[in-house]
């Protein structure tokens, strides 16, 4: 089960190195972030609850995708 997720990041990890067994990462389709437990799966490796990416990573149809920092967009 994940726990709050105040203060966590996924993309650097930052807000969960109180408990080594969980990672920071988004727990659902609406971007929330928690601390959960550690995953091995990795880009590209198949993935669908309970099977969770590790940090830093995103189930995206079914696949580990890495997730990235959003930027503004910049003028053309």
């Amino acid at each position: 089960m994940a726990t709050a997720g105040r203060g966590t990041d996924p993309l650097d990890g930052s807000g969960c190195e109180g408990d080594p067994s969980r990672e920071c990462k988004v727990v659902d389709p609406t971007g929330s972030v928690a601390c959960a437990p550690r995953s091995d799966a990795d880009v590209g490796d198949a993935c669908a609850p309970p099977t969770v990416c590790k940090q830093g990573l995103s189930c995206v149809g079914g696949y580990c995708a890495r997730l990235c920092r959003f930027q503004e967009c910049a003028e053309p």
